[in-house]
């Protein structure tokens, strides 16, 4: 005859804690689980409210107020600002802007500069030593921190902001100016005296946009335009200035070549190339 032994009232015990304690492991990580869920929502949440915070900070930079970008006020409006975001009212964002300087990579400015032809040549001229050119104004750093839960919750974003590209007017794009220490009116008769490039004639290169407002941070590039004579053109890094002379080198030797010149400036602005000319100069023989 056989007989079956049924569960003692001791291992029936412990079988029923065996249960409720893996019952209570998953309703921990159940738990935890919409937890983690909340918390990877409110993260993506806050992206989105960084990235269009960021968007909108764009879109008021890149608009007129008159004939100016609200860019130029960026930091003065955006440098040290906190608010909380209108319909996501648990989320504060708190924002910092600051320029920062951009070098140009072209190999053309970075040339070596040629050693002046005259032996006892000086000059104060601006030239540095290979620095690169550098725009100071043209783009400005974005550090923005996204806050909630009462600050124990936050992303933080950098990012760049750019001035916006203005179009360059059709007519005069780029103006060329004699600077004041080496003074010259074109057709006064005057003649452009010896010199190394301490001495010659300095100009300045100033592009203007639609509005006629002076163009920032602007690239030239300067060559001479011989005529009757010819002379040499020195730059600056960026080519907002510019130094001529009529002192030519021949056969390893300086000359003046007397006659006349003009200058040519270019600069591509908003992939348009545009120029302008100063000239003719009249050279002193």
């Amino acid at each position: 005859m056989k007989h079956t032994r049924g569960l003692s009232l001791l291992e029936a015990v412990f079988a029923l804690f065996v249960l409720l304690s893996a019952f209570l492991v998953v309703i921990n990580l159940f738990h935890s689980g919409l937890g983690h869920s909340a918390r990877l929502e409110k993260q993506q949440m806050a992206a989105l409210v960084a990235d269009r915070y960021l968007e909108q900070m764009r879109l008021w930079s890149e608009t007129r107020t008159g004939t100016t970008y609200n860019y130029e006020t960026l930091a003065a409006v955006y440098g040290a600002r906190s608010e909380s975001i209108q319909d996501y009212t648990e989320f504060a964002v708190s924002t910092q802007v600051s320029p920062i300087t951009l070098g140009s990579a072209c190999s053309h400015f970075e040339m070596p500069t040629p050693p002046l032809p005259l032996v006892n040549a000086t000059t104060n001229f601006p030239m540095g030593s290979r620095q690169l050119p550098a725009s100071n104004g043209s783009a400005q750093s974005v550090h923005l921190t996204i806050t909630w839960d009462n600050n124990s919750h936050r992303i933080d974003l950098q990012t760049y902001l750019c001035r916006p590209i203005p179009n360059p007017r059709a007519l005069n794009p780029i103006v060329i100016t004699p600077q004041a220490a080496t003074p010259y009116v074109v057709g006064s008769g005057a003649l452009l005296p010896h010199g190394d490039t301490g001495a010659g004639l300095n100009l300045t290169a100033t592009a203007f946009d639609i509005d006629g407002q002076a163009i920032p941070d602007v690239f030239f590039e300067w060559d001479v335009l011989a005529l009757q004579g010819n002379g040499t053109m020195v730059q600056s890094r960026d080519g907002s200035l510019a130094n001529v002379t009529n002192l030519v080198q021949l056969n390893g030797s300086p000359h003046f070549t007397g006659g006349n010149i003009s200058v040519v400036v270019g600069a591509t602005i908003h992939g348009r190339k545009v120029l302008g000319t100063f000239g003719p100069i009249e050279l002193e023989p």
